[in-house]
């Protein structure tokens, strides 16, 4: 909550603590607001639903928000249910490419399955406030 609240809103987050049970609290969301967000997930509770919940909910802060992982698995994907279909990306590496002049950014989430690494999907531009 104290790092939220100096740092402030941000464009992109990556989830504390793999969004494990004790991480990205109200407090912490409120003050950063970010547009994206990446959990770097590779355990069964990863991310924990109650914390996934919190991420996802416009009560927490307004306005809209896009969450990649990186590896969640089918165990977490019965766990945590209707959000899964909320997720922009459940598997591959997460790439955040800022624009020439910082203005906005994409991002690309690869094919992680082999070492060709090929772009399954594309997301953006956001606006860097």
């Amino acid at each position: 909550s104290p790092v939220g609240r100096v740092t402030g809103p941000v464009e992109v987050c990556k989830a504390n603590h793999h969004a494990n049970f004790d991480a990205m609290g109200k407090i912490f969301l409120e003050s950063l607001r970010p547009r994206v967000m990446i959990i770097h997930n590779w355990l069964a509770q990863q991310p924990d639903m109650s914390v996934l919940r919190r991420m996802l909910s416009t009560k927490t802060y307004p306005g809209p928000r896009d969450i990649f992982t990186t590896n969640i698995m089918e165990e977490t994907k019965v766990v945590v249910g209707w959000a899964v279909d909320r997720l922009k990306g459940d598997q591959g590496h997460v790439i955040i490419r800022v624009n020439p002049g910082g203005n906005d950014f994409m991002v690309y989430v690869l094919d992680d399955s082999n070492e060709n690494f090929q772009i399954k999907a594309k997301f953006g531009p956001y606006d860097c406030d």
